[in-house]
């Protein structure tokens, strides 16, 4: 078992140590300095504190995750190979407990190694030889404790997310314990929660609740309540709440049960308590939801579709609470979203990262309401070339969420000092082209993410991404989870959840719940309810690394990753031809094998060499 090397391991802040920075954000890792150099004086301690940020896993990046393109929200074409795109090893099942593809765990060989327990174990040998810094003044010694706690809470969530009940690693392990001592057990889920809500309300006590321009991208005690939340929200769900179908035999070798079978309704009770903290703290602090005022429009729809685009590519806006700097996604992800404008040049953009037509699909009509309900679209069939508006009628009269976040055969696509109308028709610029990787393979393009002042120049091959912050909290995941928990309590949304739901609207530029419901017969009840809400966060947080887990922890899944995805007939050549609803041409076949793939697998190493060590159901 690596966690077993990890313990043991002391002479190296592998990650933790950064060479000399005048900024967070420049930080690079660092191999070579050893703990005694790290912990000399504080410029070199706040080095190592860089550093321990920069072990985060970069969740956005297409090439590093298995979130963001991982599920049915994004896509990319079939002819590229699995090892450069590896989310396809889990849509299509090519994942296994000899190759992972993705491992958090250890360092057990797989596609992308992020070893999680190691970047633990760095924090708890940072935070423990704070002591050791001369001269280190007790305001620093309290944050840095603070961002140290943070990240161990941090590193927990994320190996819960992707693994269930864990490995617990509450201290920093003596390095001349016996083997023996090192063998541990995975905990209970709801022990690993309280865990980490612990260390993060532990973190919350030390953190400032803002941070200063020049830190940005450092965590705060905000930072550390939404975190809390995001836990305590997952925790609640059907997943790991009471889930006696999934996993009435998960248990440790001592017959230990793993996940609690009794459902716990006050569970929802907790998530929504800490939302609700959360959020005061947010507000009370100068967080809100965006609204765009440097590019304005004096139409309603465009203006609301400028707030949502300027939400998340704004660096550090009134929204974000907390901002990952690092990650490459922020560059490459442009770049594979934009359609093509030029064939040649290795620095072109490439439009290979698509959104899917269940995505297209989900987002409301300009009166907010869902295509099957909106009396205007419902029961007609939508999947059909207008001639007149040069595109199909799905892409028309939609909400302005829409139009920021979805490209289409037809319509304008801008970006820098480029504006073009997509031909996404085979053989033209923006279609399909015998042979050639990069295409759209469902006939749409992403525009989320990409920053409009982000260009590129074929003459001289420069492409030039705007930088900005992946928001990995933002205010509007609270609202989000208050109405979910809201709701979940008790099968009734309160007037404070429907407030909630009702702000993010307001910034979409789309009628209030009750506004739009009352052109169908009123405001939903009971399941109906149930989906409204989870379809607001799907449609707000549409391609932000929460559709993967959400789909996991509302045990639907296995329902939604199994269903085959369609798209136009991206080798078509003429309208007639191109706009036809077909099944995707994809690399593999999309498959989700329930329960087994609602947690990824440990890697079989890990597994025969700690006996104490349970692989996950189905693996």
């Amino acid at each position: 078992m690596e966690i077993l090397n990890t313990i043991k391991k002391i002479g190296m802040l592998t990650v933790a140590l950064a060479v000399a920075s005048c900024s967070y954000l420049d930080v690079v890792p660092d191999d070579k300095p050893t703990l005694e150099d790290a912990f000399k004086n504080e410029n070199e301690a706040q080095k190592a504190l860089y550093g321990l940020y920069n072990g985060i896993p970069d969740l956005f990046f297409f090439q590093d995750s298995p979130v963001f393109v991982g599920t049915n929200e994004l896509v990319t074409s079939k002819l590229g190979a699995t090892q450069w795109y590896p989310y396809k090893a889990v849509i299509y099942e090519e994942y296994s407990i000899n190759n992972p593809w993705f491992n958090f765990w250890s360092n057990k060989s797989s596609r992308i190694t992020y070893d999680l327990y190691a970047r633990i174990r760095k924090c708890y040998e940072f935070k423990n030889r704070l002591k050791l810094v001369y001269n280190l003044t007790e305001e620093n010694k309290k944050r840095w404790t603070g961002e140290a706690d943070y990240l161990i809470a941090y590193y927990h969530q994320i190996l819960l997310q992707f693994y269930g009940p864990i490995i617990l690693v509450e201290e920093e392990i003596p390095v001349n314990l016996p083997e023996d001592q090192l063998l541990i057990a995975r905990a209970p889920y709801d022990k690993c929660v309280d865990f980490v809500c612990a260390k993060l309300d532990e973190a919350a006590a030390n953190l400032p609740s803002v941070v200063e321009q020049n830190e940005l991208g450092r965590v705060s005690s905000i930072a550390a309540k939404a975190l809390k939340a995001r836990v305590l929200l997952t925790a609640a769900s059907p997943l790991f709440n009471g889930n006696s179908e999934f996993y009435a035999d998960f248990k440790n070798p001592n017959g230990e049960q793993l996940i609690n079978l009794q459902y716990d309704a006050q569970k929802w009770n907790k998530a929504m308590v800490a939302a609700k903290e959360a959020i005061q703290l947010a507000e009370g602090n100068g967080v809100k939801l965006y609204y765009e005022t440097k590019t304005t429009s004096t139409n309603p729809a465009e203006q609301a579709a400028l707030n949502y685009t300027y939400a998340f590519v704004e660096k550090f806006n009134s929204e974000v609470i907390w901002g990952l700097t690092h990650t490459s996604g922020v560059t490459s992800n442009q770049r594979y979203m934009i359609p093509k404008v030029t064939n040649s040049g290795n620095a072109r953009p490439l439009g290979n990262i698509v959104p899917t037509m269940t995505l297209v699909s989900e987002y409301y009509t300009k009166n907010g309401l869902p295509l099957e309900m909106d009396p205007v679209t419902k029961g007609k069939d939508l999947w059909v070339y207008s001639a007149g508006d040069n595109t199909a009628l799905i892409n028309l009269d939609r909400e302005p969420r829409f139009y920021a976040s979805i490209g289409y055969d037809g319509g304008k696509y801008e970006f820098g000092t480029t504006s073009i109308t997509i031909n996404a028709l085979a053989g033209a610029q923006q279609g399909y082209q015998a042979g050639v990787e990069y295409y759209s393979s469902s006939g749409y393009f992403g525009k989320k993410w990409v920053h409009p002042k982000t260009s590129y120049t074929a003459g001289t091959n420069q492409f030039n991404a705007v930088r900005y912050a992946f928001p990995e909290l933002r205010l509007a995941e609270l609202y989000l989870a208050y109405a979910e928990a809201d709701f979940e309590l008790d099968g009734q949304l309160s007037s404070e959840g429907m407030e909630y739901l009702n702000r993010i609207r307001k910034r979409a530029g789309i009628p209030t719940v009750q506004d739009a419901w009352a052109l169908v017969g009123g405001i939903p009840t009971g399941d109906e309810m149930r989906e409204l809400i989870r379809r607001e966060r799907s449609i707000e947080m549409a391609m932000e690394n929460k559709r993967y887990f959400d789909l996991r922890r509302w045990k639907i899944a296995h329902i939604e990753l199994n269903k085959k995805e369609y798209a136009w007939n991206v080798y078509g050549t003429t309208k007639n031809t191109f706009y036809q609803r077909v099944v995707m041409d994809e690399s593999g076949k999309r498959g989700f094998t329930s329960p087994r793939n609602y947690l990824l697998p440990i890697h079989i190493q890990d597994i025969n060499t700690n006996k104490n060590l349970i692989q996950n159901p189905g693996w």
